[in-house]
C-alpha cells in the first residue's frame, strides 16, 4: 500500500465522517426532467398559467371567478407580461404567427420582439414557443408559461450535474433559483430563458467531454442549440449576468483534463470539437439570425432608448433589498406596493448564499483543506465570476471600469437573478466539495457563516419597508430562524435536509406571488373583443384604429384582436410612419425610442403635438380628424361616447367598466 499523502484525513477519520455525513440519496438522472416536463404538460393542456391577464376582467368590474382567475390577486406591476407581450402573443395567433405586423404606429419585425412565436426559420431558436405551431392559442399560451420556468431549472439541473454527477444535488440546488421571488416576479421571457439556455448550453458542453464519440456528438448538437437560444433571447443584462457565472465555473470544471499530462491531449481534442460543434453552429446561426435582421437592429441601436442608454455605473443596489430576499412575503401581501423606495419586482431578490459559501470556503483553506482539482476549481471558478456580479452590485466602480466585462449595459439592480443562479450555484459545488473529499467543515465555521448570514438579514428586517411602513421584525425574525437553519443543515453535513428546507421555503414565498389563471377569456371574450371582431369582417384588414384617452384594457384588447392599433407599443421607431406625424422632426427626440404610445384627441384644427410622460412611454395629442391620421389610413376610433369627433359616425358600443365605450368609423366632412 503506498503512503497516504499529507493533506489527506487519517482512517479513523475517514470513517468517522462517512458515519456522519448525511449523503444525498440517489435519483436516478432523467426522473426529475421527465417530472418537471410531465407537470409542464399537465398544467398547459388544462390551460392554466399564472399570467396577471385576469386584470382585464377585473379591471372592468367583472369578478374574480367571471375573469378566470382562480386563486392569488392579478399583479398590475407585471404590465410587461399582461399589457406588452401577451396581447402580442394573442395578436401572432389570430394573424398566423407572421413575421412582420403592423401595430404601433408601423410595421414591425416580430422576430426580434419578445421572444415571441413566429413562422420560418428563426422560429427554431426558440424552440420552447413551437407549440403555436400545435397547439391553439389557449393551451400553446398556457404550455409556453410553464415551459419558461422547466427551461431554467432544467437548465440549471443539466449544469450542476455535468459538473458534480449529484442528481439530488442538482435537483435541489436547481429548485433555489427557479422558486425563488427573484424568478417569479419577472415572468417575462428573458428572466427564465436568459439563464436557462445558457446553463443548459454550459453543461452540455461539459457533459460532452466525458461521452463515448456519438453521445458527445448528441450533446453538442444539443448544446448549439442552447448557444442560439441563448443569444436569441437579446435581453443583454441577464445574458451577461448568466456568463459571468457559468462560464468561470465551466472553466473550472474543465480545467483538471487540462492540466493533468496523462488526459490533457485527450481533452483538448475532445473540447475542440464539442466547442466547434456547439459555440460554432450555435453562434452561426445566431449570426444568420442577426444578419437577417439586420436593418432591425440597427434602427433600435439608433434609438434614445434603449439604444443610447448612457452607461451605467456599479454600485447602486440598495443595500436592504440585496439582503431582503427573505421578506419577500411581505412585499407579496398588497396587489401594488412601495418596497424599499421601488416597485415589487425590482426589489424582488434570492437568498444571497454567496456569504456562507464564502466564510465557509475561507475556513476550508484556514484549516487547510482547500485541495484538490476535481471538485474545488469549479467552486473557485464560480466565486471568482460571482464576485465581479457582486462587485458591480455593491460598488461604486466607474463606468470606465464597467466596460472590460460588458458591465456598463448592465444596470446592477439588473444582476439580482444571476446572483441567485450564482448563490445556489456556489452552494452546490460546496456540497460536492465537501462529499468528494469526504470532510466536514469545522463547528466554528458553520456556526460564523450561518450567524453572519442571519445577521445582515436581521440588519435589513429593520430597515424593510412596504409603502413606507416597517414590517414585523418578529415574524422576519422567524423567517431569518428557518433560513439561518437551513444554512447551517447544509454546511453542518446534512446537505439534503438543508437544501430542501431552503426549496420549500422558496415555494412558499413564491406561492404568494402568482395568480393562477384559467384561458385566455379576459382578452378573447370580452364585449369589446366581440364588438372588435365584427368590425374586422367589416372593414378590410389594413385600416388604422386609434383609442382616444383610454386605458390599458381597450389598447392591450385591440393589440389581441389582430386590428392595426396605433395606440399600442412602438417598439422600435418606424420613421417613415412617425414623419407623417411629425414631418419637420420637431418631435424626434421624444418618438425616437420604444414607447408605449398613447393618443388624445386635440381641438379641431390644432397642430400635433408629442410629449413625453416617461423613459418609455408618450402622448400624441392630435385631432382625430386631421390629415395625418388620414395617412396613416386610420380608419376606426374607439373612446367614450362624449363630444364624438366631427368627422366620424358610431357603428358600436359595449359596455367597458363603470362607462360605455363607443367605435366611431372616420367620414369625410
Amino acid at each position: 500500500m503506498g503512503q497516504a499523502h499529507s493533506d489527506e484525513p487519517t482512517l479513523e477519520c475517514v470513517a468517522e465522517i462517512r458515519g456522519s455525513v448525511a449523503r444525498l440519496p440517489a435519483l436516478r438522472p432523467w426522473i426529475f426532467p421527465f417530472l418537471v416536463l410531465a407537470l409542464t404538460a399537465i398544467l398547459g393542456l388544462l390551460g392554466l398559467s399564472g399570467s396577471s391577464i385576469g386584470l382585464y376582467g377585473t379591471g372592468t368590474s367583472a369578478s374574480d371567478e367571471a375573469a378566470g382567475v382562480v386563486v392569488g390577486p392579478s399583479r398590475p406591476i407585471r404590465s410587461d407580461e399582461w399589457f406588452v407581450r401577451t396581447p402580442w402573443v394573442l395578436r401572432q395567433t389570430e394573424l398566423g404567427l407572421p413575421l412582420k405586423a403592423a401595430d404601433g404606429i408601423g410595421v414591425h419585425d416580430v422576430a426580434v420582439l419578445g421572444d415571441l412565436p413566429v413562422r420560418g426559420w428563426t422560429g427554431l431558436l426558440r424552440p420552447h414557443a413551437l407549440v403555436y405551431r400545435i397547439f391553439s392559442a389557449e393551451r400553446a399560451f398556457a404550455l409556453e408559461w410553464w415551459s419558461f420556468a422547466a427551461v431554467q431549472v432544467l437548465g440549471i439541473y443539466v449544469l450542476i450535474f455535468a459538473v458534480t454527477r449529484r442528481t439530488m444535488l442538482s435537483v435541489l440546488s436547481s429548485s433555489l433559483v427557479t422558486l425563488s421571488p427573484a424568478t417569479h416576479w419577472w415572468w417575462i421571457p428573458g428572466a427564465f430563458l436568459s439563464i436557462g439556455y445558457g446553463c443548459l448550453a454550459t453543461g452540455l458542453i461539459i457533459l460532452g467531454l466525458r461521452m463515448r464519440p456519438w453521445l458527445r456528438a448528441f450533446c453538442s448538437i444539443g448544446a448549439a442549440a442552447a448557444v442560439a437560444a441563448f443569444l436569441a433571447t437579446l435581453y443583454v443584462p441577464w445574458q451577461i449576468g448568466t456568463l459571468l457565472v457559468v462560464v468561470p465555473t465551466a472553466v473550472g470544471a474543465i480545467s483538471p483534463g487540462l492540466l493533468a499530462k496523462a488526459s490533457r491531449r485527450e481533452t483538448v481534442r475532445a473540447l475542440s470539437i464539442v466547442l466547434t460543434i456547439s459555440v460554432g453552429i450555435g453562434g452561426a446561426l445566431f449570426l444568420l439570425f442577426a444578419y437577417s435582421h439586420r436593418a432591425t437592429f440597427e434602427v433600435i441601436a439608433a434609438t434614445i432608448y434603449p439604444g443610447e442608454q448612457p452607461a451605467q455605473r456599479g454600485g447602486t443596489v440598495a443595500l436592504t433589498t440585496f439582503w431582503g430576499s427573505a421578506f419577500d412575503y411581505f412585499a407579496s401581501r398588497k396587489t401594488v406596493a412601495v418596497v424599499n423606495n421601488t416597485n415589487q419586482s425590482e426589489n424582488s431578490t434570492a437568498l444571497v448564499l454567496l456569504l456562507p459559501v464564502a466564510i465557509a470556503t475561507f475556513g476550508l483553506a484556514a484549516a487547510g483543506r482547500l485541495r484538490g482539482r476535481g471538485a474545488l476549481l469549479p467552486l473557485l471558478g464560480c466565486l471568482a465570476g460571482s464576485s465581479i456580479v457582486l462587485s458591480w452590485m455593491l460598488l461604486p466602480i466607474p463606468a470606465a471600469v464597467g466596460r472590460f466585462a460588458f458591465l456598463t449595459r448592465v444596470a446592477p439592480n439588473r444582476l439580482f437573478l444571476p446572483l441567485g443562479l450564482a448563490s445556489a450555484l456556489s452552494l452546490a459545488l460546496l456540497v460536492n466539495f465537501l462529499l468528494e473529499r469526504e470532510i466536514r467543515l469545522p463547528p466554528v465555521t458553520v456556526t460564523v457563516a450561518s450567524l453572519m448570514f442571519a445577521a445582515v438579514q436581521l440588519w435589513a428586517a429593520g430597515n424593510y419597508v412596504v409603502d413606507g411602513v416597517g414590517i414585523s421584525v418578529r415574524l422576519a425574525t422567524v423567517f431569518v430562524g428557518i433560513v439561518a437553519v437551513g444554512v447551517m443543515l447544509v454546511l453542518g453535513g446534512h446537505h439534503a435536509f438543508g437544501l430542501l428546507l431552503l426549496a420549500v421555503f422558496s415555494l412558499w414565498q413564491s406561492s404568494h406571488i402568482n395568480p393562477i389563471q384559467r384561458n385566455l377569456a379576459p382578452l378573447v371574450d370580452s364585449p369589446l373583443r366581440a364588438a372588435v371582431d365584427r368590425a374586422k369582417e367589416r372593414f378590410p384588414a389594413d385600416v388604422g384604429w386609434v383609442a382616444f384617452s383610454t386605458d390599458n384594457f381597450v389598447r392591450g384588447t385591440l393589440t389581441a384582436a389582430g386590428v392595426n392599433n396605433l395606440s399600442s407599443i412602438s417598439v422600435f421607431p418606424d420613421t417613415e410612419q412617425w414623419e407623417v406625424l411629425d414631418p419637420d422632426n420637431k418631435f424626434q427626440a421624444v418618438w425616437n425610442r420604444y414607447a408605449h404610445v398613447q393618443f388624445v384627441a386635440g381641438a379641431p384644427g390644432d397642430p400635433v403635438s408629442i410629449t413625453l410622460n416617461a423613459t418609455d412611454s408618450l402622448t400624441v395629442t392630435i385631432d382625430p380628424c386631421a390629415e395625418e391620421l388620414k395617412k396613416l389610413k386610420v380608419r376606426i376610433f374607439v373612446g367614450q361616447a362624449e363630444n364624438p369627433p366631427a368627422c366620424s359616425r358610431p357603428f358600436a358600443s359595449v359596455d367597458h367598466g363603470a362607462g360605455r365605450l363607443t367605435l366611431y368609423e372616420r367620414v369625410a366632412h
